[in-house]
């Protein structure tokens, strides 16, 4: 575990929700470093299809399901994914 404290760090949360805007939960997020091309994270979201995560500042890409989208972390910054039906995760 990297300890982030004091390295000018900044939360990405990410909103997931399927094309009818319900919350999708338990849907895997990665985050890439762009500069190094490093996975930093990798988790699911919650039953709000969220989840919340603090990194330093930097190029980051959000993939959620098969969308990405580059963040610019030198702020808090929100990311919303809206995935088609045939990208929900499947009951168990």
């Amino acid at each position: 575990m990297v300890d982030y404290s004091c390295a000018g760090t900044h939360t990405v949360s990410v909103q997931v929700n399927g094309d009818d805007g319900d919350p999708v939960a338990d849907k895997q997020v990665t985050i890439i470093n762009k500069k190094t091309g490093d996975q930093v994270f990798t988790g699911t979201t919650d039953n709000a299809g969220q989840i919340n995560v603090t990194l330093p500042r930097g190029q980051y890409e959000v993939v959620a399901g098969s969308q990405s989208k580059q963040v610019n972390l030198n702020k808090d910054q929100d990311v919303t994914f809206t995935l088609p039906t045939d990208e929900l995760p499947k009951a168990q």
